[in-house]
């Protein structure tokens, strides 16, 4: 299963590639919790019979896309792990990155 998701970071990894982009770091992130209480003396698993956390199983997983384009650092990240939705994410970051800020100092 996780070789899907390593597939979808390498695939990111390859299309920020093709832009002018100095510096890329693709990073993936998968975050597991499991909750099992016991609750006068009665085991609980999963769904709690009390509201202690608004899941007790949760899977979560994203993408984090770093880039470095003319001397600008961007960042953009998503959960929904799509090609499609990974190529808006680096081209976002992209974007954020050739952003050039603009100081004003006042006298």
């Amino acid at each position: 299963m996780i070789n899907k998701y390593i597939d979808l970071a390498n695939y990111a990894f390859n299309y920020a590639q093709e832009k002018e982009i100095e510096y890329v770091e693709v990073r993936l992130e998968s975050n597991v919790r499991d909750t099992i209480a016991f609750i006068n003396g009665n085991l609980h698993i999963g769904n709690l019979p009390i509201d202690l956390s608004e899941d007790a199983f949760t899977r979560k997983r994203g993408i984090n896309i770093r880039t470095i384009a003319d001397c600008g650092l961007g960042m953009s990240s998503t959960n929904t792990l799509s090609q499609q939705s990974l190529k808006d994410t680096v081209d976002q970051a992209y974007k954020n990155a050739k952003r050039k800020l603009q100081w004003k100092i006042s006298n």
